[in-house]
């Protein structure tokens, strides 16, 4: 519920006082590591084994596959922000308030509101990545997951979302998520310094949203034959 009203908060901001989402939304990304930070005086929490720390770490059996349930768990929300996206009012106003805002308002679609909606869920999905990293590790810290920021936005980028919006899917980020995964494994297997892997991770989203911008046809000099820009 905190995660949600964060995202509604930042919502807000972003439609009412017509603040750059991405200073709001990095904004508060420092705010709330600072709270934490405070909140736990840099120290790690060890989190009590109790009924739903057991569940977050307990597997699924399917014959002899053992399924992590936080897999479970990610896969089933999956499920449901496909179906929003494809088979609901929701959905549809999402691509059309990503792909042009001023044409969403002129067919009648209460942008404002819709934004303040659609930070909402992401905040509350946000938070829900947060309880399965912790039930992962089995502990709280402020630094826990402050390294997935870029990573998702490869993994969204590598799936084929536009970063101009409109244009994407969420199996497209499942893929996405996926080769980041057999990146890292890689580079792991190949013992690769961490700082290193930053580097890669960086290359990866540059080649991502450049490959983005040529299928767009926004390079007129990279143009390929009978390709259009998504501007004409």
């Amino acid at each position: 519920m905190l995660g949600a009203l964060v995202g509604v908060f930042q919502g807000v901001l972003i439609t009412k006082l017509k603040m750059n989402p991405l200073i709001v939304t990095l904004g508060f990304r420092s705010v709330l590591l600072g709270v934490s930070l405070v909140a736990t005086r840099g120290a790690g929490i060890n989190i009590q084994k109790d009924e739903f720390l057991t569940f977050l770490t307990s597997y699924f059996f399917l014959g002899t596959l053992r399924i992590p349930m936080p897999l479970i768990i990610a896969l089933i929300i999956y499920a449901i922000v496909w179906f929003t996206l494809k088979h609901t009012k929701l959905g549809r106003y999402t691509y059309a308030i990503g792909g042009n805002q001023t044409a969403a308002r002129l067919s009648g679609i209460n942008v404002d509101r819709m934004l303040i909606v659609i930070y909402g869920i992401s905040g509350f999905l946000a938070a829900i990545g947060g309880i399965l990293v912790m039930g992962r590790l089995q502990s709280g810290a402020y630094q826990n997951g402050t390294n997935m920021t870029l990573i998702s936005v490869a993994a969204v980028v590598i799936g084929g979302t536009a970063l101009s919006g409109g244009i994407g899917g969420i199996w497209g980020t499942l893929v996405g998520v996926f080769i980041i995964r057999v990146v890292d494994a890689g580079l792991v297997y190949l013992d690769v310094p961490s700082n290193a892997k930053e580097i890669v991770i960086g290359v990866i989203i540059v080649l991502a949203v450049a490959l983005d911008v040529i299928r767009r046809g926004e390079i007129t000099w990279l143009r390929l034959p009978g390709m259009r820009s998504s501007k004409s």
